[in-house]
C-alpha cells in the first residue's frame, strides 16, 4: 500500500520583531541589569520585552519567562496606575507581551492557548486604537484558523489586517500578510494568485532590505514549483532560503525548510539526503521545542524506514509522530499517524493492531472529511479484511476506497484546470496586446492610402456603370432562354417525381423494417456487453482476493527472526487466466517455516475458488496447531476440503463423478535444528545438495476426491545442510508445449534446466527460468497455470 502523501510545509507568518541572542552578551547583562533594578516600572517592562526579542528564536523558553514577567509587571500597573497616559502604555505593553506568549504558544503546538492569548491581545489594541497591534493580532488570528484548517475564516481575518497595514502604510506586514493570503490561494489551486501575492512580497521585502521576509518568500515561491512536481526548480529556491535564514540564524524556518527539502528528495526517491535532511530539521525542532515540525520530522523519518522495509524502525518514528500530534490536536495529521501505524502492523503481521489502528483512522478520517486519508484508511481495511477471510468488509471498504479516489481524482482535475485557465488567460492577453498593436498601425497605414483610394473610387464608379448596363442587357437575353429550356423540363420532371415517389414509399417501408431488427440487436449487443462486464469484474475482484491470500515470502528471510532459516527465495507465478488454480503458501510460528505448493483442478474461476478455499483451510489449520508435522497438517486439509465440498459418494447432473481435487506439496523446517519434514499429494519435492539433484515423491492419493478415511499422508524427514536448494512446482512448466506444439518441455529438460542455473543467486534463477519458458513456448499459447518456489537454506 502506498504511504499517504505528506504535504510540504508553507511558512505561515506571524509578526515577531527578535533577534539571535547569540553574539549580544553584553547588550543582555545590560538589559537584565534595568530588569532587575528598582527603575520604573515602564522600563523594566521594556527592557523585559527587548529581552524577550534577543531570545524569542534561538531560545524560546527563557523569552517566555520574560514576556510573562513584562505582562505580570504591565497588568498590575494597567489596574493601579491613575495616570490616563501611564496607563495607556501600561496596556499597549500588556498588550505586545500577551502577543509573543501567544507566538510561542503557536510554534509549541498550543493552537488553542495561542488563540486565547491572541483575542485578548486584539481587544486590547481595539480599546487603545493601535492599529499597528490591531493588524498583527488580526493576521496571527487568521493563521491559527489556516492551521485549523477554517480556510474562509482564515481569509477574511488575513483580507482585514491586510487593509489596514496598507491604510497605515506598515509595508512590512503588508509584505507578511501578502505571504499568507498567497498559501491559501495556492492550497485552493489559483496559481496565478499566489505568484503574485508572493512576488509582491518579494519586492517589498527586497526594499525595505529585510533578509527573514526575502526568506520566507523564496520558501512560498519553492513550495508552488514542489506543488507542480518541478522538484528541481523547487529545490533551487528552498535552499536560497535556507541560506538566508543559516545567516541571520532563524531556527524555526531553518527547520521548515529542512523538512521541505527532505520531502523533495523523499518524493525524487533520493533516500540517503531525504533522511539526512529530516534528521536535521528534527534536531533543530528540538532544541527550539516546535511540536509541529517534530511531529512532521517524526512522521517522515518513518516513512523513509517503511520504504525501506524496515518496519520495526519505522514503527517506532510513526508512533513517537502520533503521540506528538495527539499532544497538538492536529486532527488531519492524527488521521494520517493512524493510517501509517495501521500500515505498519500489517507489515509486522500483526493484524489485530493493524485493525485497532486502521478503524481508528477510518473513524476520524470521515470526522474531517479528509478525502484522501479515507481512501488511504479503506484500502488498508480492504486489505486486512481479505487476509481474514472477511470478503464481505474487504468488499464493502474496496467500493469505497474507489469513490475516494474518484473523488481525488476529480480534485485534481479541477486544480489542473483552474492551472490551465490561469496559462490561458495570460495567453489571451498577450495576443490581445498583439491585435491592439496591429490595428494601431492599420489605422496609420489606411490614413496614408485615403487620399488614393478616393480618386481610384470616382474612376471606377463610371466603368462599374457602364459595365453594369451591358451585363444587364446579357442577363435578360439569358434569362427568357432559361425560362424556355425550364418550362419543357418541368413536364418531364412531373413525371419522373411520380414515379420515384413510388420507389421512396416502398424504401421507406424496407427501411423501417431493417431499423426495428438493428434496434433489436443492439439492445442484444449492449445486454450481453453488460453481462461479460459485470462476470469479467467479479472474476478481477476474484483476482484481487487471490492475490491478498497469497503470502509475502518475505515471511521466509525475515532478518527480523535471531534465525532466519531460509537464505534466500523466489516465487515463479504465471496464472493461464485472469485467476489461478495453482497457489503457493507460506507462514511462520515461532521456530518452524511451514511452505506449501498446490495445483488445484482446472484453471480460471473453478481452480481459482479451489485454491483460495486451499489457503484459507490452511491458514486456519496452522494458527490452530500447537506441534507442526507435515502429514497431520494434510490429513486435516483433506478432511476440511471434502467436507466442504460435499461429494463424498455423489456425482453431477450427467451422472460423472465429480473430481475436484488439490495436489499439493508440503515442508515444515524447524530452522533451529535444521530439519525438513515433506508431505504430499502427486505433487514432489526436489533437492540440489553438491551439484546433485534428489527426487523425493510424494503419496499417490489427492485432497479431495472422495479422498476422507483414505488413510494418513505419510511423513518424511531430511535433515538439513547449508546451501541447500529446494524447488517445489505445479505441471504447468513441465508440459508446456513448443512453439509448433509438438512436443512437451518434460522432467528431463527441467532437471537439466536446474542443474544448469542452481549456482547462480535465487533471483537469477527465476529470471532464466521464465525466459526459457516464453523461449519454448513462443506464440503458442500457455496450456495451464505455471508456479515454481524455490529457496535455499
Amino acid at each position: 500500500m502506498k504511504l499517504l502523501y505528506r504535504n510540504f510545509l508553507p511558512f505561515v507568518i506571524i509578526i515577531t520583531v527578535g533577534f539571535s541572542a547569540y553574539g549580544n552578551t553584553q547588550k543582555i547583562d545590560s538589559l537584565l541589569s534595568v530588569s532587575n533594578s528598582k527603575s520604573h516600572d515602564t522600563i523594566r517592562i521594556k527592557a523585559l520585552q527587548e529581552l524577550g526579542n534577543l531570545y524569542i528564536r534561538s531560545i524560546p523558553d527563557s523569552a517566555f519567562i520574560y514576556f510573562q514577567k513584562a505582562a505580570e509587571i504591565s497588568e498590575a500597573l494597567m489596574q493601579n496606575d491613575k495616570d490616563v497616559a501611564v496607563g495607556k502604555a501600561a496596556k499597549f505593553q500588556y498588550s505586545l507581551a500577551v502577543y509573543k506568549l501567544a507566538t510561542i504558544y503557536y510554534h509549541k503546538g498550543e493552537l488553542n492557548k495561542a488563540l486565547e492569548l491572541n483575542n485578548k491581545s486584539l481587544d486590547i489594541s481595539e480599546e487603545i486604537d493601535d492599529k499597528h497591534g490591531m493588524a498583527s493580532s488580526l493576521n496571527f488570528i487568521a493563521v491559527i484558523f489556516y492551521v485549523q484548517g477554517e480556510i474562509d475564516k482564515a481569509l477574511e481575518y488575513y483580507n482585514r489586517s491586510l487593509e489596514m497595514k496598507e491604510a497605515i502604510g506598515d509595508k512590512l506586514g503588508m509584505a507578511n500578510t501578502l505571504i499568507n493570503i498567497g498559501l491559501v490561494h495556492r492550497n485552493h489551486g489559483n496559481i496565478n494568485r499566489a505568484l503574485e501575492n508572493f512576488n509582491k512580497s518579494y519586492r517589498i521585502n527586497e526594499e525595505l532590505g529585510d533578509k527573514r521576509g526575502m526568506a520566507v518568500s523564496l520558501n512560498s515561491i519553492g513550495s508552488i514549483y514542489h506543488n507542480q512536481k518541478e522538484y528541481q526548480k523547487a529545490l533551487e529556491f528552498y535552499k536560497k532560503g535556507l541560506v538566508i535564514n543559516e545567516e541571520i540564524d532563524h531556527k524555526h524556518a531553518l527547520a521548515l525548510l529542512l523538512s521541505n527539502i527532505g520531502l523533495v528528495y523523499l518524493e525524487l526517491g533520493d533516500m540517503q539526503n531525504a533522511l539526512d535532511n529530516y534528521t536535521r530539521s528534527f534536531e533543530i525542532a528540538e532544541l527550539i521545542g516546535d511540536k509541529d515540525i517534530i511531529a512532521i520530522s517524526l512522521s517522515s523519518l518513518g516513512e523513509i524506514y517503511y520504504k525501506q522495509q524496515q518496519y520495526k524502525t519505522a514503527l517506532k518514528f510513526f508512533n513517537d509522530g502520533y503521540k506528538k500530534n495527539l499532544e497538538i490536536g492536529n486532527k488531519t495529521r492524527i488521521s494520517t499517524s493512524l493510517v501509517e501505524l495501521g500500515m505498519t502492523y500489517l507489515k509486522l503481521n500483526n493484524i489485530a493492531k493493524a485493525l485497532e489502528f486502521a478503524q481508528q483512522g477510518y473513524k476520524v478520517s470521515k470526522e474531517l472529511n479528509f478525502v484522501e486519508s479515507i481512501e488511504k484508511a479503506a484500502a488498508l481495511l480492504k486489505d486486512i479484511y481479505e487476509k481474514q477471510g472477511d470478503y464481505k468488509t474487504a468488499f464493502k471498504y474496496y467500493q469505497e476506497e474507489m469513490l475516494m479516489k474518484d473523488s481525488i481524482l476529480n480534485e485534481e482535475n479541477l486544480r489542473s484546470t483552474l492551472r490551465q485557465q490561469a496559462r490561458f488567460e495570460y495567453e489571451i492577453k498577450a495576443i490581445s496586446d498583439s491585435i491592439q498593436m496591429v490595428e494601431e498601425k492599420k489605422v496609420s497605414e489606411a490614413k496614408l492610402l485615403a487620399r488614393d483610394e478616393q480618386l481610384k473610387r470616382s474612376n471606377l464608379q463610371k466603368i462599374v456603370l457602364a459595365a453594369g448596363i451591358v451585363i444587364a442587357l446579357m442577363f435578360s437575353l439569358v434569362m427568357y432562354r432559361n425560362y424556355k429550356v425550364k418550362k419543357e423540363a418541368n413536364v418531364l420532371l412531373a413525371e419522373q417525381f411520380a414515379e420515384i415517389n413510388q420507389k421512396n414509399e416502398e424504401i421507406t417501408s424496407q427501411r423501417d423494417e431493417i431499423e426495428t431488427q438493428r434496434d433489436i440487436l443492439i439492445k442484444q449487443k449492449t445486454f450481453i456487453e453488460n453481462q461479460n462486464k459485470a462476470i469479467t469484474d467479479s472474476i478481477n475482484y476474484a483476482k484481487r482476493i487471490q492475490q491478498a491470500l497469497l503470502p509475502d515470502l518475505s515471511v521466509l528471510t525475515d532478518l527480523s527472526f535471531d534465525n532466519p532459516g531460509i537464505s534466500d527465495s523466489f516465487i515463479l507465478f504465471k496464472p493461464k487466466e485472469i485467476v489461478s488454480g495453482d497457489f503457493y503458501w507460506a507462514n511462520r510460528i515461532n521456530n518452524h517455516l511451514i511452505v506449501a505448493l498446490a495445483d488445484c483442478t482446472g484453471h480460471g474461476v473453478p481452480g481459482g475458488f479451489m485454491s483460495m478455499m486451499g489457503m484459507s483451510f490452511l491458514n486456519e489449520i496452522v494458527n490452530k496447531q500447537e506441534s507442526f508435522v507435515a502429514s497431520e497438517i494434510l490429513n486435516i486439509l483433506r478432511d476440511h476440503v471434502s467436507d466442504a465440498l460435499k461429494q463424498a459418494g455423489k456425482k453431477d447432473e450427467f451422472d460423472t463423478p465429480i473430481l475436484d481435487g488439490i495436489n499439493i506439496v508440503l515442508v515444515v523446517i524447524d530452522v533451529d535444528n535444521l530439519e525438513l519434514q515433506y508431505s504430499g499429494s502427486y505433487n514432489p519435492l526436489w533437492m540440489i545438495r553438491n551439484s546433485e539433484l534428489s527426487i523425493f515423491k510424494t503419496d499417490l492419493t489427492t485432497i479431495g476426491i472422495l479422498g476422507k478415511n483414505k488413510g494418513s499422508f505419510t511423513n518424511h524427514q531430511i535433515k538439513l545442510q547449508r546451501g541447500d536448494t529446494f524447488y517445489m512446482f505445479s505441471d504447468g512448466y513441465i508440459d508446456q508445449f513448443d512453439e509448433e506444439g509438438n512436443q512437451r518441455f518434460k522432467y528431463s529438460r527441467f532437471k537439466q534446466l536446474l542443474l544448469s542455473i542452481h549456482s547462480k543467486p535465487l533471483y537469477e534463477q527465476r529470471q532464466l527460468l521464465e525466459e526459457t519458458f516464453y523461449s519454448w513456448k513462443g506464440n503458442n499459447d500457455q496450456i495451464d497455470d505455471v508456479t515454481i518456489l524455490g529457496f535455499k537454506i
